[in-house]
């Protein structure tokens, strides 16, 4: 059971981290940012949600948290 629960979770934060990819790259190609910059942008608009909508705040780190872990932050 416990190996069961280890895969899922498991595969809930590789979905996370590849959404995080892809949204960096759709930056990079898009709004002709760098990797560096695209990851600022995100972090940024993150902090903004977060900031506004309080009750958000748990999901949004949930969310933003793979890419950042990826990064090694």
């Amino acid at each position: 059971m416990l190996l069961a629960i280890r895969h899922e979770l498991y595969a809930i934060s590789y979905k996370k981290t590849k959404q995080m990819n892809e949204l960096i790259e759709r930056l990079t190609k898009e709004a002709g940012l760098t990797p560096d910059q695209a990851q600022k942008a995100v972090t940024t608009i993150a902090n903004f949600v977060k900031e506004k909508f309080p009750m958000l705040g748990g999901a949004v780190d949930q969310i933003f948290a793979a890419g950042a872990q990826e990064d090694g932050q």
